[in-house]
């Protein structure tokens, strides 16, 4: 994989990340328990998903300089 593919995949990363917020953010007046954690899994493992994904591309850039 070239640097410039590895900045692109990085890049579509970073520009969903406002989504997942986005979706994460429920009403404020509402009491966030554990109900409402399961309703909104899928946004819990996307944003777990999206820091996985870039920890791993951060590793492997970092590796690769040395």
């Amino acid at each position: 994989m070239t640097r410039f593919s590895i900045l692109v995949v990085f890049n579509l990363f970073v520009i969903n990340l406002p989504l997942a917020a986005n979706a994460a953010g429920g009403p404020v007046a509402k009491n966030f328990g554990a109900q409402d954690w399961l309703d909104k899994i899928h946004v819990v493992l996307s944003v777990v998903g999206i820091v996985a994904v870039t920890t791993a591309v951060l590793i492997i850039l970092i590796l690769r300089k040395k």
